[in-house]
């Protein structure tokens, strides 16, 4: 059933003027995933084709006295495969049961039970197991990890990795080894990270006796079944009198490169800690930032490096602590080379604007891209011991020149004490950086901030976000503004702070295009969106390089909240979609969301349903610029009864090739996971598209 696209339902309204390249007769063509031409549909509607029912759920295992049953699902990737859980029952009580892990093809509709499951070490003595998916790759592989016990109690977490394609499990970790085992029997691993070629890194608790002895750090081949321990462990530097070692992975690649920390030590007590890089495959363990030497050993041999960025192309960056006769004086911010240890220093550190009377001088690696961009933030010093805010920065890891960005000159961004202040927190590969810079009033700091997006090649900054107008400038001057999401092709999104005179009235979002240096508010901001005092709140969830930002507005009756409404805004029309789906009549409650938008701008979400003052519950919905919104479940041929469910009500993921997966309501009771697909156009279709002209059209606002 396609809902109404008029009155409160369904509203679509220009934001701002653009200009937007459009393909005659679109309304009646579904691009990409299924149209009337294609499929035989009626113009605004899509054919959804039901491939099935996925999870467990056959036999009394997964089905309550009752007949109820419940699942859950956690991920799809774009080759179509699926993760989950499935509640399992035990005399029909679904809590004592615990639940079940699975992974499913949804090209053949097949669930295959994963993790560890068999015999009394993954079984409580009341018949309870659990297990759950946490990672999912494109190629097929899962990770996770299932309870142990013994009998009726807990005895830590196994970690294990499942191959989709061929339905088994392995165990992954040490656990073998008596070292990582407590004496009460208890083991606990954990993998942390998962590639697509079938690495897994982790790690494993170890033990002396009953109690803790730090964890050892691992990588794990699938495909040979080999756990190998990787870090810097051996030796008394990285082990304590009492045997205790500790190292962890921070990162790893596809191809192998991994980096991470080794706790060091001085007896039992802690010294510092060491980072590290390696090749899986190719060559030994290296040890990266800056360890020689007294400015960076303090005088009882502490040393102290973090490394928390690596890259596919072989660069790792982190930071190391500073020593001055043994006191701590900050510390480096470095981008190590992972296949010969070269490190580099990055950031800004040169000269007394960046160094305290007492040598002091803190920079910080906060991003790092895969062609060697690196962004971070230094303090800055006035000629003291004082901190005189922080400055931000990007370098070029290739060829270590180092370029402040951010707003840092004028009375605007310069406290009356020389006080300067920016941080970057976003970084693209194309080189875009956005952040934010302290504001002054007077030489005050209460100006609040202004947000940036700055070009690194050419070195020009662009103020984003709202702050014209007495809404968003508090009396005094005070503004605020903040960059939440950025893309490759330059569209940065963020909030801004409202304002009644000197009260803080919420929060407006807002899409800016940085080769412009346009910025458009998004989002709602009408009488159902305005709280008694003024106070309005809408935020972008997802942005895309085409420019098309999702998000919701909040909802509110006189003082209460009152649901949220989802909304699509597109920066190439100029246009916003507005989600109010289905209303309580008397207080005006409604509640929608999106979870995504596929590249073929097909949105899936979800909105409770009412009828007049019942709740109907939660109703799961598709969107397109040519078929409008769609109650999902309706859009399959014949309905869905047929299938035993009473409604979709949600719509969790989608993939490229038109598989949508979500949860529903089951005739028999309780929650299942459904799977559908929205066939792709015909081959016809796409060649008459590609045929048809273009032509521009100016829409008005």
């Amino acid at each position: 059933m396609k809902l109404p696209s008029r009155f409160d339902f369904f509203s679509r309204r220009p934001v701002s003027r653009a200009v937007c390249r459009c393909l005659p007769f679109a309304p009646f063509l579904a691009l990409g995933f299924g149209s009337a031409a294609a499929t035989g549909a009626e113009p605004g509607s899509i054919n959804v084709r039901y491939i099935g029912r996925i999870g467990l759920f056959d036999g009394p295992e997964f089905t309550s006295a009752d007949g109820s049953q419940s699942s859950g699902v956690t991920g799809l990737t774009e080759s179509g495969f699926a993760s989950g859980w499935s509640g399992r029952f035990n005399g029909g009580i679904f809590a004592s049961g615990g639940n079940a892990a699975w992974v499913a093809d949804a090209s053949t509709g097949t669930t295959t039970r994963v993790g560890l499951f068999n015999g009394p070490e993954f079984t409580r003595a009341n018949g309870s197991q659990y297990s759950e998916v946490t990672r999912l790759t494109e190629s097929g592989f899962a990770s996770g990890w299932s309870s142990r016990f013994n009998g009726a109690l807990t005895a830590g977490d196994a970690a294990w990795v499942a191959d989709a394609s061929t339905g088994t499990t392995v165990r992954v970790g040490f656990f073998a080894d008596p070292r990582f085992t407590a004496t009460n029997g208890s083991q606990l691993s954990a993998v942390e990270r998962l590639t697509e070629s079938g690495l897994a890194s982790g790690w494993s608790q170890r033990y002396t006796g009953s109690q803790s002895a730090g964890q050892a750090a691992w990588v794990a081949n699938v495909s040979s079944g080999t756990t190998t321990r990787v870090g810097l462990f051996a030796g008394p530097e990285f082990t304590a009198t009492n045997g205790t070692q500790h190292t962890r992975v921070t990162g790893l690649t596809e191809s192998g490169l991994m980096s991470g920390e080794s706790r060091r030590f001085r007896d039992n007590q802690s010294a510092g800690q060491a980072a590290w890089v390696r090749d899986v495959f190719n060559g030994p363990t290296t040890r990266v930032g800056f360890f020689t030497g007294p400015e960076f050993t303090a005088t009882n041999g502490t040393q102290y490096s973090t490394v928390d960025r690596l890259t596919e192309s072989g660069f790792a960056g982190g930071s190391s602590w500073r020593y001055n006769s043994g006191e701590f004086i900050g510390n480096v911010a470095w981008v190590a080379n992972v296949s010969n240890g070269a490190t580099i220093r990055v950031g800004l550190f040169t000269g007394p604007e960046f160094t305290g009377a007492d040598g002091t001088q803190i920079s910080t690696v906060e991003r790092l891209t895969e062609s060697g961009l690196v962004s971070g933030s230094s303090w800055r010093f006035n000629g003291g011991f004082g901190q005189t805010g922080e400055a931000a920065w990007v370098a070029n890891a290739a060829t270590g020149t180092t370029t402040r960005v951010g707003f840092f000159n004028g009375p605007e961004f310069t406290g009356a004490d020389g006080y300067r202040s920016s941080t970057v927190t976003s970084l693209t590969e194309s080189g875009f950086a956005g952040g934010s810079s302290l504001r002054f009033i007077g030489g005050e700091a209460t100006g609040g901030n202004a947000a940036w997006v700055a070009n690194v090649s050419s070195g020009t900054t662009t103020r984003v976000g709202l702050f014209n107008g007495t809404e968003f400038t508090r009396t005094g001057g005070e503004q605020g503004s903040t960059v939440t999401r950025l893309t490759e092709s330059g569209f940065a999104g963020g909030s801004s702070q409202r304002y009644d005179s000197f009260q803080l009235t919420g929060e407006a979002a807002w899409v800016a295009n940085v080769s412009t240096g346009i910025t458009t508010r998004v989002g709602i901001a009408d009488s159902a969106h305005t709280r008694a005092d003024d106070y309005q709140f809408s935020t972008i969830t997802l942005l895309l390089d085409s420019g098309e930002a999702l998000g919701y507005s909040s909802r509110y009756h006189d003082w209460d909240s009152n649901g949220q409404t989802a909304w699509i805004f597109s920066t190439v029309s100029g246009l916003q979609t507005d989600f109010v789906l289905s209303i309580r009549p008397s207080d005006g409650y409604a509640y929608s969301s999106l979870a995504g938008i596929t590249e073929n701008g097909l949105a899936f979400g979800s909105y409770e349903l009412f009828d007049g003052e019942t709740a109907l519950g939660s109703r799961a919905f598709l969107w397109s610029e040519d078929s409008g919104v769609l109650t999902l479940d309706e859009e399959v041929s014949g309905g869905v009864a047929q299938y035993g469910w009473e409604h979709f009500f949600s719509a969790e993921f989608a993939n490229g090739d038109g598989y949508i997966i979500g949860t529903g309501s089951l005739s028999g009771g309780g929650m299942g996971v459904y799977l559908v697909q929205i066939p792709e156009p015909s081959a016809a279709l796409l060649a008459l598209l590609a045929a048809l002209p273009v032509f521009e059209t100016r829409r008005r606002s």
